[in-house]
């Protein structure tokens, strides 16, 4: 039978239509194959079932349905356990917002967005200044305007508004030395904020903040690239994770060897003011794909920069500011963005458009034309990326391509047919 059936595709033709013969024949011979292990797996269930149906006396009612009874509906395979995951930019809590805590409440600055936030999962953010009540300036080149120290009270909203974890790889964290900085890792820890990207060693500040929900694990490092503003953790001297990629690709690898479902690197990097990254930083961001992060997050520029989607893994140069101070309107033009993730890849993306208020400078979620503007703006910063985002009301989102997800949901029901 088979050489009837080699001798009729030769008799087709060689060239094109020969090679296409054999990649029909290879389908078909796979599609036999994977029927015949499942008939195998079904015979082995049945003949399990009769053998033990055989060691059982027979009962003759066995198998009737009383009057009025029904079989058994079967039970439906549940979903894949998914999460969202909220990211948003920097986070400044001293200077005038400092001002505005202290007449207003600890809530002023987050009032507007809590419900964004706590509708989320998980949550992480740029904490762009330490807070404390130790220390002094660190840095007799930084102005007084922009060294910055926020009161340990600031904590007690942020904890509030619902963040799980916070970076601190940014030239900020050690405006008042090292003292300062190592106090507000603690406060941090105390309100159960967790922290990344600096520690009291070079070994604590390269190492992640594991966050978890719904089963599914994920692992945050921090870097910044501005060593001459900030302390780097060198030995046992605290300070700052400084952006070398050779070492943060071997932290990624680490990272990944614990057996946690995704690698975040969050990166405080690149020139202020500007929306487009220069080659090297989009360069860089993809050999950190390359080396296995499943999301690399920007910022530093305080202003909003694209999103690319490389290897279906989602890069966000430049997050723009979230909480700050600066009055040009470029700088309180900000977004959210929100990662729906399932175990064993991204979902999909949505970015929501935001504006910073003035003269209290809290964020708050826009809509109708204001929302318009931000969203055209963000897909403009894509262009260059090739990133197609669809309209959703006033959110963009970005779907990635859901094999993984398509499998583990065909892996679940086969499952369930063989119990």
């Amino acid at each position: 039978m088979i050489r009837k059936i080699l001798d009729k595709l030769r008799s087709l033709g060689s060239g094109r239509h020969w090679r296409a013969s054999w990649l029909v024949l290879g389908s078909v011979a796979l599609t036999g194959l994977l029927v015949g292990l499942a008939m195998m797996v079904m015979q082995d269930h049945l003949s399990s079932d009769l053998s033990l149906a055989d060691e059982q006396p027979v009962d003759p009612s066995a198998g009737e349905l009383a009057l009025g009874e029904l079989p058994a509906a079967p039970q439906p395979v549940p979903e894949p356990a998914t999460i969202d995951f909220l990211i948003v930019g920097d986070i400044m809590l001293a200077r005038s917002i400092g001002q505005q805590i202290r007449r207003l409440g600890v809530m002023q600055p987050f009032a507007a967005i809590q419900p964004l936030v706590q509708a989320a999962d998980l949550s992480l953010a740029n904490l762009e200044c330490p807070v404390s009540d130790l220390g002094a300036p660190a840095f007799s080149f930084k102005p007084a305007e922009i060294t910055f120290r926020a009161e340990p009270r600031t904590l007690e909203g942020l904890k509030a508004a619902g963040f799980d974890a916070v970076s601190l790889a940014n030239n900020h964290t050690t405006d008042y030395g090292r003292e300062a900085m190592v106090d507000t890792i603690r406060r941090l820890s105390d309100h159960g904020i967790a922290t990344c990207g600096a520690g009291a060693n070079a070994a604590a500040a390269r190492t992640p903040a594991i966050l978890e929900s719904q089963g599914i694990r994920i692992a945050v490092l921090a870097y910044g690239e501005h060593a001459g503003a900030s302390f780097e953790a060198w030995g046992d001297s605290a300070g700052i994770a400084i952006l070398r990629p050779a070492a943060v690709r071997a932290d990624i690898a680490r990272a990944k060897a614990t057996g946690v479902d995704y690698v975040f690197v969050s990166l405080h990097w690149g020139a202020e003011y500007i929306h487009y990254p220069p080659d090297r930083l989009r360069s860089l961001a993809h050999s950190l794909v390359e080396a296995g992060a499943d999301a690399v997050i920007g910022h530093h520029a305080h202003v909003l920069q694209g999103i690319e989607v490389y290897r279906d893994r989602p890069i966000f140069y430049g997050m723009g500011n979230f909480i700050f101070d600066q009055p040009p309107e470029p700088t309180r033009r900000s977004m959210a963005v929100v990662l729906r993730l399932a175990k064993a890849q991204p979902l999909r993306l949505e970015v929501v458009p935001l504006m910073i208020a003035r003269p209290n400078y809290h964020p708050y979620p826009v809509s109708g034309d204001a929302a318009a503007s931000l969203l055209v703006d963000i897909e403009t910063y894509s262009q260059p990326f090739g990133t197609l985002f669809q309209r959703q009301g006033d959110r963009l989102i970005f779907q990635f391509r859901q094999r993984a997800h398509d499998w583990l949901r065909a892996r679940d029901v086969l499952r369930k047919l063989a119990r």
